[in-house]
């Protein structure tokens, strides 16, 4: 048997949320909404401010083909300019969840640097190399301590 896309998701969102509180030593306290009717995934408590950011998580295995670039979409319906969107590569290999790579962006900024395609989704189009110098860059996080530093300015803001 393999993963469905919906379990591969769940794993990858479960993944972030133990990442999130293990890089901030117990500081973000990330809980998962009663009912999930604005795509936000977490809500992120930030223990020492007592503000929260809600994120919506996407997860993806692997770059679009014959291309180095991954590819997230965020429905139309479930995007708020108040919540925070943090896409990450998943490496599923030998029974290791791994995150590889991710972008952490405000939504409002999304709106702003891509449109709504024919699906009536935002797209973004990453690359996962650390030397690229595309207009996702700026959000571009190498691991997930550099998630919470920038989750902790933030809060902080």
């Amino acid at each position: 048997m393999h993963l469905s896309a919906t379990q591969k998701g769940a794993v990858g969102e479960s993944v972030v949320a133990a990442r999130l509180i293990l890089e901030s030593d117990g500081r973000l306290a990330p809980y998962v909404p009663f009912a999930d009717d604005r795509g936000v995934d977490l809500l992120v408590l930030d223990k020492q401010t007592g503000r929260t950011i809600p994120l919506q998580i996407k997860t993806r295995t692997g770059t679009v083909k014959r291309k180095s670039i991954c590819h997230f979409q965020v429905r139309s319906a479930t995007f708020d300019p108040r919540a925070w969107l943090l896409a990450v590569m998943v490496d599923y290999a030998e029974g290791d969840v791994r995150i590889k790579m991710a972008w952490l962006m405000p939504m409002k900024k999304l709106s702003k640097i891509t449109k709504v395609n024919k699906r009536n989704n935002y797209v973004i189009r990453p690359s996962p190399n650390v030397d690229s110098k595309d207009m996702y860059t700026p959000y571009r996080c190498r691991d997930m301590a550099q998630v919470v530093s920038r989750l902790y300015s933030a809060l902080e803001a």
